[in-house]
């Protein structure tokens, strides 16, 4: 119901230029009342040669016509202002490091694009960030492609699955690590344990989650016990980039190189949130146009 029509017509008290104020014909406009009053079942207005006028017992509801057209109007431009990105919300998901990593830089220079758009970041684990996922309390997330598995998911860049020892250790007498060597280790897992690509390492020489001794939560306290000599265990680079050097280890790659693929990964759904669509549009064009200064971006 247009709304817009009824509201004019009561301004104008006249047919021919509510239809010239609105750009509509004079049949259409009159049309639109008829069908109005029709499935309402009683008469709106009293016609005359001068014009129209609302009926005396009709003015709450064209009282309330009025206010339905304005908050129409409302509606339209809010529409409008979000398509546009004046304003509206980016809410994401990621890894605590990639979060303090990447992420600053982004929203700063998106911002300066788009400085009405607001954020909101949910940093947990894969479990985590695929639970909320699936109840689409984030638009997307940035994880890996195993953690993605069941969701849309676009790659960005490859990430390095290292070893880490503890000073010392034998193995650290070598250049690169094979991954038999580790087979009689005493293994430090995280606490997603062998469900994604480190698991899917670690099971290549049978290692049982009922074989390990300590699952940490947190790959800085990981570090500190393989620093202490604790064991060993398989991290990303990336964390080490960003918090491996305080720790005293010896970090090495295996013999032929293994990695995890992180992209963005997301609902599939068709109603996407205009400004997150956004927002990883820019995200991937800046990671694209990083790619001389970002180690194996893929894009």
């Amino acid at each position: 119901m247009n709304y817009d029509v009824i509201n004019e017509v009561c301004e104008m008290k006249n047919l021919t230029k509510a239809a010239k104020a609105l750009n509509y014909s004079q049949s259409a406009v009159s049309q639109t009342i008829q069908n109005y009053e029709k499935s309402l079942g009683i008469t709106l207005f009293e016609r005359s040669k001068t014009g129209v006028e609302p009926l005396p017992f009709v003015k709450p509801i064209i009282e309330s016509i009025r206010i339905i057209a304005e908050e129409e109007k409302r509606i339209k431009e809010y529409a409008e202002s979000i398509r546009d990105l004046q304003q509206g919300m980016v809410r994401l998901g990621c890894l605590a490091r990639i979060a303090t990593k990447w992420f600053p830089d982004i929203f700063k220079e998106f911002g300066e694009c788009y400085p009405n758009i607001r954020y909101e970041m949910m940093a947990g684990s894969f479990y985590d960030l695929r639970k909320n996922l699936k109840d689409e309390t984030i638009d997307f997330a940035m994880v890996s492609e195993c953690a993605a598995k069941g969701f849309a998911f676009t790659p960005i860049i490859k990430d390095e699955m290292v070893v880490l020892l503890p000073k010392g250790h034998t193995l650290a007498e070598k250049e690169t690590i094979n991954i038999q060597d580790l087979k009689e280790e005493n293994i430090i897992i995280t606490s997603e344990g062998l469900d994604f690509e480190i698991g899917a390492i670690l099971r290549e020489i049978g290692v049982r989650e009922s074989h390990t001794r300590y699952r940490f939560n947190d790959d800085i306290v990981i570090m500190k016990f393989v620093e202490l000599g604790f064991g060993v265990c398989v991290l990303p680079r990336l964390f080490l980039d960003i918090t491996g050097k305080q720790f005293d280890i010896e970090i090495r790659s295996f013999s032929k190189k293994k990695y995890r693929t992180l992209g963005v990964a997301y609902p599939n759904k068709e109603y996407v949130n205009p400004a997150a669509a956004k927002f990883v549009d820019y995200l991937l064009k800046w990671f694209k146009q990083k790619k001389n200064s970002i180690e194996n971006v893929i894009l």
